[in-house]
């Protein structure tokens, strides 16, 4: 769970830095984890990053084709 304005929402770890970006007022604060084990298997992940980048869509975008790629 992470604050996002009033709200708590769950959100989406999909890499780890070792160095905060230039404006670390962007960041949230994770709250609450809930599940230890990635949801989206690597090679899933790895491709909706790729198409996100290639197609120029946010990554939200692109995680929402996951019910139309895997069912």
């Amino acid at each position: 769970m992470v604050p996002f304005g009033s709200r708590r929402v769950v959100g989406l770890v999909t890499a780890v830095a070792m160095q905060t970006p230039s404006e670390p007022a962007r960041l949230r604060a994770i709250e609450q984890i809930l599940d230890t084990r990635p949801v989206i298997p690597a090679e899933l992940m790895e491709l909706l990053l790729w198409a996100g980048r290639y197609y120029q869509h946010p990554i939200s975008e692109c995680l929402a084709w996951i019910p139309t790629l895997v069912f």
